[in-house]
C-alpha cells in the first residue's frame, strides 16, 4: 500500500446510524438555534410596533382632548353673545 492512499474501514450498520444520529442532533441543534433568535427578532420588531402605535394613540387622543377644550370655548364664547 502506498503512503498516500486512504483505506476506508468499512463501516458496521450500527456506527452508520450512531453517525447519522449524531449528525441529525447537530442539524437540530442549529435549526432550533436560529430559530429562537428568528423569534427573538420577531418580539423586538413587536414591541417596537407596539410602542409606535402607542405613540401615535396618544398623540391621537392629546389632540382630540385640545379639540374638545376648543369646542367648549367655543360654545362658552357663543353662549356669552347670545346672552
Amino acid at each position: 500500500m502506498k503512503s498516500n492512499e486512504i483505506h476506508i474501514y468499512p463501516q458496521t450498520e450500527g456506527e452508520f446510524f450512531r453517525r447519522r444520529l449524531k449528525r441529525l442532533k447537530k442539524e437540530n441543534r442549529n435549526r432550533i438555534f436560529l430559530i429562537s433568535v428568528i423569534c427573538a427578532l420577531e418580539f423586538v420588531l413587536i414591541l417596537a410596533i407596539c410602542g409606535i402605535c402607542n405613540d401615535k394613540q396618544n398623540s391621537i387622543d392629546q389632540q382630540t382632548y385640545q379639540i374638545r377644550q376648543l369646542e367648549r370655548q367655543l360654545e362658552q364664547f357663543n353662549r356669552g353673545e347670545s346672552e
